[in-house]
């Protein structure tokens, strides 16, 4: 944790324990007397810790803004994957890899026609939301210059993916293998 962090951490409980254990007046006055205790100012609407109410109300709303933010990424997630299914990604990759009798050029298809279509699809939005900031070209223009600017860049994403993993892969396949000679 910075220092920045602690700092607002330490303010946050110092102000908070000051609020809840400091008392403006007496609440239990001892008569010496008889040796009992006296309540005299005992108030019912008193609540003890509103900035610890404050701080549990606002930390619920951040863990719902947490969870919302995951059921989105994960719908998304979905819908993309079912996308990439409806329309015949993964079955043409399959039928690319046992054409060709390799898992790798399989994998090669998928990651490279899955990257082009995403960025694609991503172009699209983003010169679309570009167009309507500038009002730079017509609806169609925008459209043809997203599809094509984000095939291209998808098309090179994918093959940089694909070699990365390849690359990684025989890293961790030869860090395998030495630690079986161990």
């Amino acid at each position: 944790m910075n220092y920045t962090g602690k700092v607002l951490l330490f303010i946050v409980l110092f102000f908070t324990s000051i609020y809840v254990f400091a008392q403006q007046e007496h609440s239990l006055i001892f008569d010496f007397k008889n040796l009992y205790c006296v309540d005299e100012t005992y108030d019912e609407n008193y609540d003890g810790a509103p900035g610890l109410f404050i701080f549990m109300v606002l930390m619920f709303i951040f863990i719902l803004i947490c969870v919302g933010i995951g059921i989105v990424i994960a719908v998304l997630l979905f819908l993309l994957l079912f996308g990439i299914i409806a329309i015949g990604l993964v079955s043409s990759s399959i039928l690319v890899g046992l054409y060709n009798k390799s898992f790798l050029k399989g994998f090669r298809i998928l990651i490279i026609g899955g990257s082009t279509i995403d960025c694609a699809i991503l172009g699209i939005g983003s010169f679309i939301i570009y167009n309507k900031i500038v009002h730079y070209w017509p609806l169609q223009t925008s459209i043809f210059v997203g599809t094509l600017s984000g095939s291209i860049a998808g098309f090179l994403l994918g093959i940089i993916i694909f070699y990365a993993i390849r690359r990684l892969t025989g890293f961790f396949y030869s860090k395998l293998k030495a630690t079986k000679r161990i």
